[in-house]
């Protein structure tokens, strides 16, 4: 049984069951493939100009179906239904939703998990930063939100390409490996499927750094732009992590005219950014007096709440977060990136840069959050994919210069990442199918409300998922955090109650290897609740 009731359980759980074994098989294609892969002709591809944007193609069908028979039509995580949960607000033209007296007195119930702290009990939207969310606006306006990840990791394969051709122009060997890691890289086809703001920093980073590589006045103007989309996409860490080596490097090249507009730019981008959610609580709270006592809205304090929590174990998550990156990647992807980065860091450069990023990120999310939660592959991480696509792209050209550039090299690698490939697509698809299984028995019911035990299984609590309007029944209530005298009768007059239990919640624990839970307490004291109130319980 695994300890999913704490958080870092989860890491241990995809340890054991989805990220060792996968190494192993990992560890055995590498084998194989350096044993039967070092004879044949040379890696000598023809790399049809057609032939990315076809691949970009098939990778939106893909992933935009996947959606649904990937992960069940579900966006599993909290994270993934606060994205849709903010679109549906900015879609509406506003910066948050307001709800009526009787509701915003329920609390908790309704589940306030990631809302912007400090706004009035009348009004939520989340605390992440909107740029995402208005993309998926965007989608929705277009036909459907789902297709906006899809879309993104089409554009990332392309501007990954349009890297690739500027570096190595003319030489389609390296331009290849860089396209078949990401490309077959597991966590980006898994990631695409869902609404997970990491899609968006992947394009969005290599959208930059194809223009930062065309080393034009007109590029290097169309950075900030695209800086201040990257910065607020959902949290403000992530890209400037990215950006900051490359700032280094135009300080080695002596430009400094480039290097002082983007630090002026950025500072300017991370003021605006860092003032997001003040901003939106005085919108929400115009007087000071409407505010409520609690606190954290600003990114310091927020900062300072997450460091007071750190321990020793963020070391331990952090080593489970790294052997997950590396074990849903191409099998090829971090023996070349790390041939390349031992052969060129003291010469420093482009392939200095490129490395810097993702070391940055492993250090900051280290101290700030070690722990990442549910993610397919380590998705801190992803925005710095197409980083290690390129330098694995420059550690194929050591690997020639040394005589090892063999065609069936790259085939008996890929051939196994493909197959580990649909073996991790299943496990993803396991894990999403019991709470999808479950979240649309719940969306069928004939019921007004879905009262949902959270301690009842691992993660219950992100079925409590409502519409920012609740304009969608039935209405789903935390269990554990229905207030004991604030719940208007009104609300209970001729209303029905499905309970979402241990019986229901039962192929959950069973995924997990978790024992049957009995009733928790704050669901038994909700249903007494809600009965003396007039509601009606009726079967799932």
């Amino acid at each position: 049984m695994f300890n999913t009731r704490a958080a870092p359980g989860l890491s241990a759980y995809f340890w054991q069951r989805q990220d060792l074994p996968a190494l192993i098989a990992l560890a055995a294609a590498l084998i194989a493939a350096r044993r039967w892969g070092a004879s044949g002709p040379a890696f000598a591809p023809r790399l049809a100009f057609w032939w990315p944007w076809l691949a970009a193609a098939l990778l939106f069908a893909l992933a935009w179906s996947g959606h649904g028979w990937l992960m069940g039509g579900h966006d599993l995580s909290r994270d993934e239904q606060m994205v849709l949960f903010d679109a549906d607000i900015l879609a509406r033209g506003e910066l948050f939703a307001r709800l009526p007296a009787d509701w915003a007195a329920t609390g908790e119930a309704l589940n306030r998990t990631f809302v912007l702290p400090g706004l009035p009990a009348d009004a939520w939207v989340s605390g992440y930063l909107p740029v995402n969310a208005a993309l998926h606006a965007v989608g929705a306006a277009l036909g459907d939100a789902h297709a906006t990840a899809p879309l993104l990791a089409s554009a990332a394969l392309l501007a990954l390409w349009a890297c690739a051709r500027r570096l190595w122009p003319g030489d389609a060997a390296p331009q290849t490996i860089a396209l078949l890691c990401l490309l077959l890289s597991a966590q980006m086809l898994v990631t695409a499927t869902t609404s997970y703001a990491m899609t968006g920093h992947l394009a969005l980073n290599l959208f930059w750094l194809a223009l930062f590589l065309r080393d034009r006045w007109w590029a290097y103007a169309l950075l900030l732009p695209v800086g201040f989309l990257a910065t607020g996409l959902h949290q403000p860490i992530f890209h400037p992590l990215f950006v900051a080596p490359f700032l280094l490097l135009l300080a080695e090249r002596r430009r400094w005219w480039v290097l002082a507009s983007l630090i002026g730019g950025y500072a300017a981008i991370g003021l605006f950014w860092l003032s997001w959610p003040s901003m939106i609580v005085a919108a929400a709270a115009p007087t000071a007096a409407a505010l409520p006592a609690a606190g954290g809205t600003d990114y310091p304090t927020r900062l300072f709440e997450t460091l007071a929590q750190w321990n020793a174990n963020g070391f331990w998550l952090m080593a489970l977060n790294l052997l997950r990156f590396a074990a849903w990647q191409h099998v090829l992807l971090l023996p070349l990136a790390f041939t390349a980065v031992a052969l060129g860091w003291r010469t420093g450069g482009l392939i200095r840069a490129l490395a810097l990023g993702p070391i940055l990120t492993i250090v900051a999310l280290l101290i700030l959050l070690p722990y990442q939660g549910h993610g397919w592959g380590y998705r801190y991480l992803h925005g710095t994919i197409g980083n290690v696509c390129l330098l694995a792209g420059y550690g194929w050209i050591a690997l020639r210069e040394r005589g090892l550039d063999r065609q069936r090299l790259v085939k008996v690698s890929s051939m196994a990442t493909l197959a580990l490939l649909f073996w991790l697509g299943w496990n993803a698809h396991r894990i999403a199918d019991a709470y999808a299984s479950l979240d649309g028995r719940i969306a069928a019911s004939d019921a007004d409300y879905a009262l949902i035990d959270e301690a009842a299984a691992f993660s219950a609590r992100d079925l409590v998922y409502n519409p920012p309007f609740l304009d969608r029944r039935p209405m789903r209530f935390d269990a554990s955090a229905v207030p004991g005298g604030s719940w208007s009768p009104r609300l209970c007059e001729g209303k029905r109650v499905a309970i979402v239990g241990t019986a229901a919640l039962m192929p959950v624990n069973r995924l997990f290897g978790d024992r049957v839970r009995p009733e928790s307490v704050g669901m038994a004291k909700a249903r007494t609740q809600l009965r003396a109130l007039g509601c009606t319980e009726v079967a799932l």
